[in-house]
This record gives C-alpha cells, structure tokens and sequence, in this order.
C-alpha cells in the first residue's frame, strides 16, 4: 500500500468542454499490467471511490452486495434511506450496481436473476444495523426511512421534521 499526492491536470478543447489528466506512478501501472502495447483500463466510481482496474469487474452476487451495501452506508451517514412505496432508491442501487457487473449482453439477465435476492439480503442489512420509522396511508401506501443509530426519532414526521423533507 502506498500513497502519493498528486495535481489534476484541466483542459479545454476547442469547443469549450473540459477534460483531465492525472498522472499515474509507473510501478502502479506495472501492477495494473498496462503496457504501452495494451493500454485498456477500467474504471469505475463506487461510493465516491474510484477504481482502476485491468480487468473488467464481473457479476458475483457478493461482490455486488458489498457495493451496495457500501453505497447505502454512505448515503445514511450523510442522512437517511427512504424506501417507501413510491421511493426507489435501493432498487435503483441494486440495479445500477448489477448493471456495472454486467455485459450488455448478460445485463437484463443478471437484474432479474439477482436483484430480487439482493433486494432481501440488503433489507436484512437495514433491520440489522440501522433504526427504522414507518406508517401506512389509508391507502396502503407505507413511508418507511432508515436512519443511523446516532438519531432516535419516535415517528416519521419528527425524522422529516429533522431533516427538513417536503419543505
């Protein structure tokens, strides 16, 4: 492990539009296996991390749970996850994530055959780790917020209340 500071390079091309460069130790891109011959990377940003790799990630079921579950961290630690019946916020993790792993071949496949089980394993994640708050509508409808532990609010207005939801 190791770890260097480094500046952004910024450009603008002829129209306008902006591009960077940063530039990468010579020994991390021998680790990576770049060669002047074959140059092709991968990059992905995960959770505010970025990642560079030489080879593509794949779709495997725990690697994809650990991403979402770091994304969802990340998004309670800034506030809170809203998964009521017209929020979908985990589904659209969930499927962004498969998405990543996944060829555009292989794609559709992968969201039906996996999202269903991320979908329970990351609510197991919630009721195990985080606070919940929920009400039902006459209609049916439910607003359910996960919360970090640090908060202990006692209904769903007080956590909207906090956080200034539908001001």
């Amino acid at each position: 492990m190791e770890k260097r500071n480094t500046k952004i390079m910024f450009a603008k091309n002829g129209q306008g539009s902006r591009t960077t460069r940063i530039t990468l130790p010579v020994g991390w891109v021998d680790k990576l296996g770049a060669t002047e011959e074959n140059r092709e990377v991968f990059i992905y940003e995960i959770s505010g991390e970025i990642i560079i790799t030489k080879e593509e990630l794949k779709m495997e079921e725990n690697k994809a749970l650990e991403m979402i579950l770091k994304e969802i961290r990340k998004e309670i630690k800034e506030k809170y996850i809203d998964n009521s019946d017209y929020q979908y916020y985990l589904f659209d993790v969930i499927k962004n994530i498969i998405s990543m792993l996944s060829t555009e071949e292989d794609e559709e496949e992968n969201i039906d055959k996996y999202t269903d089980s991320l979908y329970d394993k990351v609510l197991n994640y919630l009721n195990e780790n985080y606070k919940v708050v929920y009400q039902s509508s006459k209609n049916g409808d439910a607003t359910v917020y996960y919360y970090d532990n640090c908060f202990d609010f006692k209904d769903v207005e007080s956590l909207e209340k906090y956080f200034k939801i539908g001001e």
